[in-house]
């Protein structure tokens, strides 16, 4: 056992007819990272008959990569073997990611329950009506498969504006596509104190804490109930990067794949595309189809909708242009400011560095090969002509 004062200790687990509540303790170095003591989710359906040792797992995924983090000790009652046993392989796949940190925290539970299930065909895909969901979604949509979404991840969890303008879009695509879509609510990001975390590993890897390693497995845990309850074997968590550019993320296969419990599993879903090959997936689509997919991909917009002038909103519409397509097709505002505030943003040397510019060679690429659009964007292919 780790000799260690710092530990997250759960007190209490009350299970409601559509909500768990976790209340627990914070002992020692827990105080300076974690905020609240208390972990709410809610759900559009009943859990009563999901075991303790499953409804544990949101609870275990929020707090256990802290704990590694920083090596405290989590302790909890009861958990499930499958998932206890993967742990140590997450774990390991962090380690071999982030070498920079030890991960050498650890979880401390009283029984370990073996949970069975008949197997099926169901399938639940994290769905935001992003570029990377909308394109795993066209790989797999002659599946069974239902959506999960969780408010709380990408909207904030008192944001309830945002959230029903999210869930109208995501309703729409779901009613179109005879699709059901499953709600969570969580403020499992609203009780850990980021920039505190931050300050320990920002300078280590240059990069945040719910990038780096929370987001992944958080979203994980909370998918696993909804799947447990549909009884769906696999998981799809669409994939953000791809095999020709490796950059450390919490969500990549690694990781993901690890994620195993009762007799379910993940796929990490389209990681041998690029983000400008979902976007032509999802052209080839419509294309096709009557009724066409929009597109939801903007996170610094507060009303839930696309902003259509931060910079992931101009990199999806260039994609879109490369493609030969119109963005207001897509969900996104297209005029002559919008135009501008893109060819500010692609020219910033500032724009995003090596990580943004990998998406913007790829659309330069993309123009010049097939000339859809390029009379307004030839900029784009000057400035990486030298990489083209």
């Amino acid at each position: 056992m780790i000799k260690t004062k710092s530990q997250v200790i759960l007190k209490k687990m009350i299970i409601n007819e559509r909500e768990v509540i976790y209340k627990f303790k914070l002992c020692g170095e827990a105080k300076k990272y974690i905020k609240k003591d208390v972990m709410r989710i809610s759900f559009d359906f009943d859990i009563a008959n999901i075991p303790k040792s499953i409804l544990i797992i949101p609870f275990i995924s929020n707090f256990l990569p802290v704990c590694w983090t920083f090596d405290m000790l989590l302790y909890v009652d009861e958990i499930d073997k499958v998932f206890y046993s993967s742990l140590n392989y997450i774990r390991n796949a962090y380690r071999d990611m982030i070498g920079e940190i030890a991960f050498n925290g650890d979880i401390i539970c009283n029984r370990v329950i073996l949970n069975e299930n008949d197997s099926s065909n169901k399938r639940l895909q994290m769905f935001s009506g992003g570029v990377d969901s909308l394109s795993t979604y066209i790989s797999h949509k002659d599946e069974d498969l239902d959506f999960f979404y969780l408010w709380g991840s990408d909207i904030n969890y008192s944001n309830d504006k945002a959230f029903y303008k999210v869930k109208e879009f995501i309703d729409n695509i779901a009613t179109q596509e005879n699709k059901k879509v499953y709600y969570v609510k969580s403020n499992f990001r609203d009780i850990i104190y980021y920039d505190n975390i931050n300050s320990f590993i920002e300078p280590l890897i240059n990069d945040n804490y719910w990038h780096a390693i929370q987001h992944g497995i958080a979203l994980l845990g909370h998918a696993s109930l909804v799947a447990y309850y549909i009884n769906a074997d696999i998981i799809y968590i669409p994939a953000t990067f791809n095999i020709k550019y490796k950059k450390i993320c919490a969500s990549s296969p690694e990781i993901d794949e690890q994620f195993k419990y009762s007799n379910k599993t993940v796929i990490h879903d389209g990681y041998n595309f690029t983000r400008l090959d979902k976007v032509g997936n999802i052209v080839k689509h419509n294309r096709k189809q009557k009724n066409k997919l929009k597109m939801r991909v903007c996170w610094q917009s507060l009303d839930g909708d696309n902003c259509s002038m931060c910079e992931k909103c101009t990199r999806t519409m260039l994609e879109l242009l490369s493609h030969g397509e119109n963005p207001k097709d897509y969900n996104f505002q297209y005029d002559e400011k919008v135009k501008k505030n893109i060819k500010e943003i692609v020219m910033s040397s500032n724009n995003g560095g090596e990580f943004i510019d990998f998406f913007y060679i790829e659309i330069a690429k993309l123009f010049k090969k097939n000339k859809k659009n390029l009379k307004d964007y030839k900029y784009i292919v000057e400035k990486y002509k030298d990489v083209i």
